[in-house]
């Protein structure tokens, strides 16, 4: 009987024992739930910064590309300018040599 009350108090204390590391374990399992949790939220947070970087790039490589079809226009009308201007002077000149020639 002796022995029987003996076992069931190690038992006891065993099951005492148990519980203990059960709620630990518990503790510790929230806590690395939350630990992953807050990662993952950290991960979606770095994840949707990129994506905002990808598309504000994309944004910007077409502003880019955009600006430089519009100099290469302006670069263009400035010559087809700058050639018009020519023409326009050599016939201003040429005209004015007709009328020297023609008051002569």
């Amino acid at each position: 009987m002796q022995t029987l009350k003996a076992t069931y108090e190690e038992l006891g204390s065993c099951k005492s024992k148990l519980e203990d590391e059960v709620l630990f374990l518990e503790k510790q399992l929230k806590e690395e739930k939350s630990k992953h949790s807050e990662k993952d939220e950290l991960m979606a947070d770095i994840s949707q910064r990129v994506q905002t970087l990808r598309d504000e790039l994309k944004f910007f490589t077409s502003e880019i590309a955009a600006s430089e079809t519009g100099i290469k226009i302006s670069q263009m009308n400035i010559e087809q300018l700058r050639v018009e201007a020519e023409e326009t002077f050599n016939e201003n000149a040429q005209l004015q040599r007709n009328l020297n020639q023609f008051e002569s």
